[in-house]
């Protein structure tokens, strides 16, 4: 009997909407044998619903496969009047979004008629997927056994590995939300239990750095407002004088280096946009817990200079004990404007007096700021990236809301995946040595005013576009990717992909081929998920010896 079900495989990159438009269907994949590959599986009933569906993955590569069901989140903020065309909808609608990737021990695939739903399929071996042409299946049945639909598709595992990223990557993590999400106390031991779940997530999607609270981190707050007390040092501090313990800290940097932390980044020293004032900063005093800095300090007053001469010497002791030091980075302030310079540049001097080396990096966009010797190791919004690049200063590059024109990579709601996945593939050809994203799991409004339902607000309270805050979802003991996660970390194994071919064909060989492809800087490349995807195909097949298969070759040319 003919269910009438019907699945097509596509590639990561298609964003299926329930009203359907598939895009172009695949019937053969390739990845490298320690890859992390994802592709999806279509499927629409177009005659009566059929909820709790049931699939089962054949083949030998399916003791490998990871089937979720794509979800939809709802989003209202998704275009800004300025915003460039490689966009979805231009026209602002308010609209359900795939985006969640639900795990199947909290739901089955419900099918209704004429929606069409997704599986996400990921393949992944520790250690290593078999290499060769395999057949993976997927059988989809009702919730009574009855046959629904079968789908095939071929996957080609290279005989070769992917050589180990270089980037340093880092996406903060907000520890305060996950607190006031779950309920939990700050560093409990169930709040340990629930983080160590979002590690895990972060460091499975080629993410390696960890954004450390030496101090409550002074990120998106309301000017004399406050978010939750998130502080790893504890702090004695009795007539100017202060002992530190250091032992918090340690606890979290073991955690974090036990699921995969590569690198610590050290919470800002002083506050957001300007570094006018203190982080939030308390300590006992006479017996009694109070905040010593703040709002109502200025970072520049004696009494903050006092406490960093204390506290960085003592810190960096630790750190080298600790054997991270030359792992680790300081941040003092976001994008100093010209106005704030002065205080901005006193601070840092006065930082780097007492921190043995330890670089700082900071958002830093502005080349004459960079020459002044602002920062160290300048994070450059990927818009005015050029005379860093142009004059070959190590740098890393990140977007954030504003970015939302010219075509640069960012990963809202309203982009196409592939301008969310190209940010590999540029990182290369461009020389960046790391990304930072300020937002892996902001679940505040803008400027932390109250705390959101990230499955009900994706928007930040309507100041962010949907999808800027956050790209994990807080399930109810651990954490739900989001599609979008998934794709960036798709360009991560893209760019190890290059690098792969760079060992074995050479640097300029490998640009060439990227600039071949059309991509210059960070604004020019081909719009086209389906070039996208053929092209590293290509890569694949020219990183295998014998490659076997070259994807759509009459396109390539």
């Amino acid at each position: 009997m003919n269910s009438g079900v019907c699945m097509q495989f596509v590639s990561a990159m298609e964003k299926i909407f329930p009203e359907g438009d598939t895009g172009r269907p695949i019937e053969r994949i390739s990845a490298l044998k320690n890859e992390r590959l994802n592709f999806q599986l279509v499927v629409v009933s177009p005659f009566e619903r059929k909820g709790e569906c049931k699939w089962t993955v054949k083949g030998r590569l399916a003791p490998y496969a990871e089937v979720r069901v794509v979800d939809y989140a709802k989003g209202c903020y998704n275009i800004r009047p300025d915003s460039d065309d490689y966009v979805i909808f231009r026209d602002g609608r308010v609209t359900l979004y795939p985006e969640i990737l639900r795990t199947p021990d909290y739901t089955d695939l419900c099918l209704y008629p004429n929606v069409y739903r997704t599986l996400w399929i990921t393949l992944f071996s520790p250690g290593g997927l078999p290499p060769g042409e395999h057949e993976l299946s997927v059988c989809l049945k009702d919730w009574k056994g009855n046959f629904l639909a079968e789908k095939s598709i071929t996957v080609c595992v290279v005989d070769a590995e992917l050589e180990k990223s270089d980037l340093v990557v880092t996406n903060w993590m907000h520890y305060d939300c996950i607190a006031g999400y779950y309920g939990e106390r700050v560093f409990s031991e169930g709040f340990y239990g629930i983080l160590g779940k979002f590690f895990d997530s972060a460091f499975s999607h080629g993410i390696n750095t960890v954004y450390t609270p030496l101090f409550t981190p002074p990120l998106d707050t309301e000017r004399g407002g406050e978010r939750r007390t998130v502080q790893t040092v504890g702090i004695r501090a009795e007539n100017g004088k202060y002992e530190f313990d250091f032992s918090g800290l340690e606890k979290f940097i073991r955690f974090a280096e036990s699921h995969g932390a590569e690198y610590f980044e050290l919470s800002h020293l002083a506050t957001q946009w300007g570094a006018e004032f203190c982080p939030k900063i308390v300590a006992e005093r006479g017996g009694r817990e109070e905040k010593i800095f703040g709002w109502h300090t200025p970072s520049a007053g004696a009494e903050y200079r006092s406490f960093l001469a204390a506290f960085l010497p003592a810190l960096v002791d630790r750190l080298k004990a600790w054997g991270i030091k030359d792992k680790c980075f300081l941040h003092i302030s976001d994008e100093p404007s010209e106005e704030h310079l002065p205080d901005y540049l006193a601070l840092k001097r006065w930082v780097e007096t007492f921190s043995d080396g330890i670089p700082v990096i900071d958002a830093l966009s502005d080349y004459g700021f960079y020459l002044k010797k602002a920062v160290d190791l300048p994070v450059v919004d990927i818009y005015n990236s050029e005379p860093f690049r142009e004059n070959n200063a190590k740098h890393w590059v990140y977007y954030c809301c504003s970015n939302h024109k010219q075509y640069v990579s960012n990963r809202f709601f309203n982009m196409p995946s592939q301008r969310n996945r190209i940010l590999g593939m540029q990182m290369y050809l461009n020389g960046a040595s790391g990304f930072l994203h300020w937002g892996f799991n902001f679940y505040n409004s803008y400027l932390s005013k109250e705390e959101i339902n990230p499955f009900m607000t994706t928007d930040a309270g309507g100041f962010f576009q949907s999808g800027d805050s956050f790209v994990v979802y807080p399930a109810r003991d651990g954490v739900w990717d989001s599609l979008r996660l998934e794709v960036f970390s798709d360009g991560l194994e893209d760019y190890r992909a290059l690098k792969t071919l760079e060992r074995q064909r050479g640097r300029a060989f490998t640009e060439s081929l990227l600039r071949d492809e059309g991509m210059a800087g960070y604004k020019i490349y081909r719009r086209d998920a389906n070039r996208h995807f053929d092209f590293r195909e290509k890569i694949n097949a020219l990183i295998s010896e014998t490659a076997p298969y070259l994807p759509h070759e009459e396109n390539m040319r």
